[in-house]
């Protein structure tokens, strides 16, 4: 399995699933939007806001096509949003992490980010953390 990352504006997101979800997440003028290629067919969805470099990055959203699920997408598109930040020089990401779909529950997805070396914020509730 071959994953791709590609940049896209939300016009180039041809995945009516991931156009929806894009929609429905709203966006600031730091977000960026980018997709998960799987042979050309655009299988997930990031959405990190690239604030100025005194702030941590943040992680707005990962989001995977059911079918895609449990198959590494999630994992591939969080390595990608730690790698970005990294090249542009934050220290730290974060995200809140919460269930966008009925499939998963905000226990097990918490687990998910901490196993990926997530902490939650020190000062922020609801919030996770990551040094880069």
């Amino acid at each position: 399995m071959q994953l791709v990352l590609q940049k896209v504006t939300q016009k180039e997101i041809r995945s009516e699933v991931l156009r929806e979800r894009s929609r429905i997440g709203g966006a600031t003028k730091f977000t960026e939007l980018f997709v998960a290629l799987l042979d050309s067919e655009q299988v997930g969805l990031l959405s990190i806001d690239f604030r100025p470099k005194s702030e941590p990055l943040e992680l707005y959203e990962i989001f995977v096509t059911r079918e895609c699920r449990q198959h590494g997408v999630g994992s591939f598109l969080l390595e990608q949003a730690e790698a970005l930040g990294r090249a542009r020089g934050y220290s730290s990401v974060i995200l809140k992490p919460h269930p966008l779909d009925t499939d998963q529950d905000k226990t097990s997805l918490v687990r998910w980010y901490r196993k990926r070396g997530y902490a939650m914020h020190k000062s922020i509730d609801d919030m996770m953390e990551k040094m880069l």
